[in-house]
């Protein structure tokens, strides 16, 4: 796994996804990587990128020096995510897709979000992936605040076309001015 800055609960589930699956982890650059663990980073099988601005120049130099193929991935949030997340490391993998093994992930209700005007603020990766989720779920933020931009702009602008304004870097009374303008209430 590259890319993925922090541990934690995110890092946690993906390796209980990926193991479930017979899928080991080798080492996550950066979250909790030690001087061993990157040692053995030649010896992946496949490297999946989850944070493409932290991460894609160093599969890159990975599928060079060592000839191991990478994934660009976005965080898999929510069930439907989380299935395809699966069956595509699957079949990177040459495992057989365990269609059955996504019945374990439950679906989220998105009726207590029915009528709510959301903001989304964080970084691309994670900013992506909620968007992804709410729109899969027929809900539409109305704002995303990113802290830098990697295409992410035009990802999201390419999901929800001129509904949700996305701001890059913006100044915190930009963000305050902006969440009372939309009546962001979530």
């Amino acid at each position: 796994l590259i890319g993925l800055l922090r541990g934690g609960p995110d890092l946690q589930e993906l390796r209980r996804m990926l193991s479930r699956r017979g899928i080991s982890v080798n080492t996550v650059l950066t979250a909790g990587a030690d001087l061993p663990s990157l040692e053995r980073m030649g010896d992946a099988a496949l490297n999946i990128v989850l944070c493409e601005a932290a991460g894609k120049e160093a599969a890159e130099l990975l599928c060079r020096r060592f000839h191991t193929p990478y994934l660009l991935e976005t965080l898999p949030i929510g069930a439907g995510a989380s299935c395809r997340f699966l069956q595509r490391v699957a079949e990177a993998l040459s495992l057989a897709a365990d269609a059955d093994g996504c019945e374990e992930l439950q679906p989220f209700d998105p009726a207590c979000l029915q009528g709510r005007k959301i903001a989304i603020i964080g970084g691309p990766t994670r900013a992506l992936s909620v968007t992804r989720f709410l729109v899969e779920l027929g809900v539409e933020p109305r704002l995303v605040v990113l802290d830098f931009d990697t295409d992410t702009r035009g990802k999201i602008s390419d999901m929800l076309g001129t509904a949700c304004d996305v701001l890059v870097e913006p100044e915190q009374d930009l963000i305050f001015r902006n969440l009372k303008e939309k009546g962001i209430d979530l």
